[in-house]
């Protein structure tokens, strides 16, 4: 499960993963960002997988989306990933993109590190519809 929210203010994307991290979710992530970046135009995105709790996705579903380009080319991502099994399967991810010239994430703790890549001060994150 996860909710996208903006801040069109400093121009950053944050999504929130909870539960159960999935192979279905990756691809549903994908197609909801595609209208998102298509109206409101690139920026950095931030995913955050603090809540998620347990990650079923598996090695052949990150080597797969890991061939494919970033879907917004030039900008950064950063990926929130205190649980050292997700922050692992996070580098899979960056090795794969560096290997395709995509714009590899960086890897943080938290979500301070991650809005001090970006500075980012005082976020006003909006959620955006999802449908």
């Amino acid at each position: 499960m996860f909710e996208i929210l903006v801040d069109r203010k400093h121009r950053v994307l944050l999504t929130r993963f909870s539960g159960t991290f999935t192979d279905e979710d990756i691809v549903a992530h994908d197609r909801a960002v595609v209208p998102v970046v298509a109206s409101e135009g690139g920026m950095p995105g931030i995913l955050d997988f603090t809540a998620v709790d347990t990650f079923a996705v598996t090695a052949s579903r990150i080597a797969e989306r890991g061939w494919r380009p970033q879907l917004v080319p030039g900008q950064i991502r950063i990926f929130v990933a205190p649980q050292p099994d997700v922050a692992a399967l996070g580098r899979l991810f960056v090795n794969y993109q560096q290997t395709v010239g995509s714009t590899a994430p960086k890897i943080v703790d938290s979500l301070e590190e991650a809005f001090a890549l970006v500075n980012l001060v005082d976020p006003q994150f909006e959620p955006l519809p999802q449908g």
